[in-house]
Parts: C-alpha cells; sequence; structure tokens
C-alpha cells in the first residue's frame, strides 16, 4: 500500500486546498462473511476464501472554486476492462486469484462457484446460499447497486501503531466505548469516569478533531452524551425509571454524600450519581424522583 501525491500543498502531512492524491490499496475486497465458504485463493496470502486485490487507485481531489472533494475509486467491472487497465489485449480467464487480473465479475462469479459447491448448506442459509442460483451478468450495472457506506474521521493528531483510531472505531453503534456491541453498565461506567473527571466540555476543533465520547456528534461531551447510552437512573436498561432502578441504585449502598469515606464509586452505583461530582447525595436523590416514571 502506498500514496501517490499528484500535487503537494504547503504541508505534505494534511491534504489541503486543490491537492490530489491517489491512494494504492485493498479499497474495496468482498465481504469477510464469505470467507468461511469460500473456495478462491485471494492473494493466497489473506485467507483461504477472501478476495481482495491490491492495488487499487483511490483518488482524493479537491477543487477549491467548489469548495468540493471528490473520491474516486477505479475497479475494473469485467476481465476485458481488467486488461485494459493493464494495458493488455483480450480477456484474462477468470480464476478467483487477485494476484493477476481481477474485476468484480471475477469475484461474483466466484462465489456462484462457492455457493454451488457447499455440502452443508444449512450452516450458512442467508450468508451465500442464495447466490447458489444467480448469473453474476444481471449484477453488472453500477447504476442498479444500492451502496451503503461509512465514513469515519481520524484524529487529527498522530498516534503510533498500526491502528487509526476513528469516531466509529470500536463500533459503529454510537455510546458503545467498550466495543462489546451492546450499550451496557460498561460503557456508562467508562463516559461516567470521563465526566468526573472534568473531561467533559467542548471538543477542542470539532470537526477536523472528535472526541470518542461525544457520541451524538454535537461538538460537546455531556449529560446528553451519556444519555445515548442510557436513560439517567436507567439501571436496567429497560427505557423507564422505576422502582426496579430504585432498588439497583438507591437502596444497594450507593448512598455516599458529601465528606463521606469510600473513594471513587464501585460502577454498580455510578448510574445513580447524575450530577457528576463524585458522589450520591441528596441532589441526586431528588432528581431521581423528578425522572421517575413508574411503575
Amino acid at each position: 500500500n502506498h500514496i501517490e501525491v499528484k500535487k503537494v500543498g504547503e504541508d505534505p502531512r494534511k491534504f489541503t486546498e486543490d491537492e490530489i492524491w491517489i491512494l494504492y490499496g485493498e479499497w474495496l475486497h468482498r465481504a469477510h462473511g464469505f470467507e468461511p465458504f469460500g473456495i478462491s485463493c485471494g492473494q493466497c496470502v489473506h485467507r483461504l476464501g477472501s478476495y481482495m486485490p491490491n492495488g487499487q487507485p483511490l483518488m482524493w481531489r479537491h477543487d477549491s472554486r467548489r469548495d468540493e472533494t471528490v473520491v474516486s475509486l477505479l475497479y475494473p467491472l469485467t476481465q476485458r476492462a481488467a486488461n485494459a487497465m493493464a494495458g493488455y489485449p483480450g480477456e484474462q480467464n477468470m480464476n478467483g486469484d487477485t494476484r493477476d487480473h481481477w474485476s468484480i465479475h471475477e469475484a461474483l462469479t466466484d462465489l456462484l462457484a462457492s455457493a454451488r459447491a457447499l455440502q452443508t448448506p444449512e450452516a450458512c442459509d442467508g450468508v451465500i446460499l442464495g447466490w447458489a442460483q444467480t448469473d453474476p451478468q444481471e449484477h453488472l450495472q453500477p447504476d442498479l447497486w444500492r451502496v451503503n457506506a461509512v465514513l469515519a474521521t481520524s484524529y487529527a493528531f498522530r498516534s503510533k501503531g498500526l491502528v487509526v483510531w476513528t469516531d466509529i472505531y470500536p463500533d459503529v453503534t454510537p455510546g458503545n466505548f467498550d466495543g462489546n456491541r451492546r450499550l451496557d453498565l460498561g460503557d456508562y461506567e467508562m463516559i461516567y469516569r470521563q465526566m468526573v473527571s472534568g473531561q467533559g466540555g467542548d471538543v477542542s476543533g470539532f470537526a477536523e478533531n472528535f472526541s470518542i465520547w461525544d457520541a451524538n456528534y454535537d461538538g460537546r461531551v455531556d449529560v446528553q452524551d451519556v444519555e445515548v447510552v442510557a436513560m439517567l437512573f436507567d439501571a436496567d436498561f429497560d427505557g423507564d425509571v422505576d422502582l426496579a432502578d430504585y432498588g439497583k441504585l438507591m437502596v444497594k449502598r450507593c448512598d455516599v454524600g458529601p465528606g463521606q469515606p469510600g473513594g471513587p464509586l464501585k460502577p454498580s452505583c455510578v448510574m445513580a450519581d447524575v450530577d457528576f461530582d463524585g458522589d450520591v447525595d441528596l441532589a441526586d436523590f431528588r432528581e431521581f424522583q423528578n425522572r421517575f416514571t413508574g411503575p
């Protein structure tokens, strides 16, 4: 993978006005969910069943007159197009191997062959089996495709390591800070600790920069982001504040008001401290009464 910069601005580390960058990598590959059932080689450095061609050009081009950035991905639709991109006449036979010529047509054809070769279709119904009776030619019209895209923003500063942290990592679900695919007490405790430690407030350089704690993307880390995870006082995550929540929060020794020993609140009590002052006291209890919805 590499980057080819056609036009460089004042800062080569930033994509700025009227620049053109071409990034080469594995930008469009077949879904990983098909890999356990696939029979293709891929590049033979990936898992069997993968289809991940390398060297795909992704161009970012900015036009300052329109204040517009156009992102273009050049990917051959057919094997003939793949040959044309490589400067060869004719058409290479489809072999499911992305070390030579690759195309969307080849990826679909290999998918169909994999579906028909299944020995235990009941194990993957709904994942690949539906492709067994299809014709790849029917899916080569881009204007009929349904495109789903997830866009993410990375931090403005550099970080060490192989992972680029973004505003949708570790999970695309807002508020799922621990990446376990559900909103629960663990997520609530994580953002609670941020609020109590004084890390709330405006996000510095919002838009160019971001905070994973700004779960509603309004440029501030505040109680509204906490409520993306769960309603205040809703300790059982059932969408209301009732006696069950009272039993979990107000009865189970969470009352450690100002000046009382005990240190940081234990995880089971953090949802009772809704003014984020590090304790559970009468102020929190009054707010619980205001938010009580029954039964």
